[in-house]
């Protein structure tokens, strides 16, 4: 795809507010107000973004922001200026598909996939070894005399360190083409996590709140905001008791979901603090241990996305290469 110029110039609060609104605090409301005045800037590449979990995403256009983010709702709000800058359904289909094809085209997806198995392949070895450790972790090493958080082993700390190490590594901090963030990758781990529950540690409040702080909270640091929304909102809700996706600022007990992660577990010596992403809460006394029920609604939101976004992207499989 060649780069744009615009015809105008907008101002630079716009510039600098349309990628915020996309991918730091997605909101289609805003996004709306500017595209409204300056539809042309959805032809332009946003030089880049830094999103509420470090990554650095360059070299897009908002279209591309948004689909790499994952985040559906906004990708359906840009569609129809697309039409309106084009001239018509036709070449506004067309240009969503030339920028789609860009940034996701499947040119390298057996590459891509290798190295996605590989990495998978290894986290799940550490992931093994933090579950060995918490499953012989006796808790009698005693507590925090200040703050009553129970003494981790050695062995255990040592886990979940390389476990959080190797996660990191692993995630791309400079982001130019691909998706920002893989939600499968917490499917996979719910469904470990609730399989581990029920056949080994018959859902064990300490093991289960163990590895939520110890594992699931360092990995939910590094889910793309419109996500973090929704867990915000809580699965259940949205899912079961039909809500409407309302882009929440604040969990449902009025905690920041991202600082809750950020802070120390309540119940261990341990750096990380557990979101229940069911019921859009964290930081608060009482767990509600629900591992297979979060992972079926994961599952239900990564097929709708999937589903969502594939016929956003679909024809482009079907349309000749452009010569840039």
């Amino acid at each position: 795809m060649e780069s744009r110029q615009l015809l105008f110039k907008p101002p630079v609060s716009s510039a600098q507010l349309l990628p915020h609104y996309i991918v730091v605090k997605p909101n289609e409301i805003e996004v709306k107000k500017i595209l409204d005045q300056y539809p042309r800037w959805l032809l332009i590449k946003i030089e880049q973004v830094v999103d509420q979990s470090d990554r650095t995403i360059i070299n897009s256009t908002p279209l591309q922001l948004a689909y790499g983010a994952g985040d559906v709702e906004m990708c359906q709000g840009l569609k129809p200026y697309f039409e309106q800058i084009c001239g018509g359904v036709d070449a506004g289909q067309k240009e969503i598909h030339n920028q789609l094809h860009e940034k996701f085209e499947e040119e390298n997806k057996e590459k891509n996939e290798g190295n996605a198995k590989q990495i998978k392949n290894h986290l799940a070895s550490l992931l093994a070894l933090v579950i060995q450790a918490i499953t012989i972790e006796q808790f009698n090493h005693g507590r925090n005399e200040e703050t009553n958080q129970l003494i981790l082993s050695e062995v255990t700390l040592t886990a979940i360190e390389r476990f959080r190490k190797k996660f990191d590594e692993s995630q791309p901090k400079v982001i130019d083409k691909g998706m920002h963030f893989r939600l499968e990758i917490l499917q996979e781990l719910y469904e470990k996590y609730a399989k581990i529950a029920q056949q080994q540690w018959d859902y064990d409040d300490k093991k289960c709140a163990l590895l939520e702080d110890g594992v699931l909270s360092y990995v939910l640091r590094y889910v793309p905001e419109n996500d973090a929304q929704r867990f915000k909102q809580g699965l259940c809700y949205l899912q079961d008791e039909g809500e409407k996706f309302s882009r929440e600022k604040k969990m449902r007990n009025g905690r920041d979901f991202r600082q809750v992660l950020l802070s120390s577990s309540r119940d261990f010596v341990l750096p990380g603090s557990y979101v229940d992403i069911i019921w859009g809460v964290g930081g608060w006394k009482g767990r509600t241990i629900a591992p297979t029920w979060a992972a079926a609604a994961l599952q239900n939101l990564c097929r709708a996305k999937t589903s969502d976004l594939q016929s956003l992207f679909s024809p482009v499989s079907s349309c000749p290469k452009q010569n840039r």
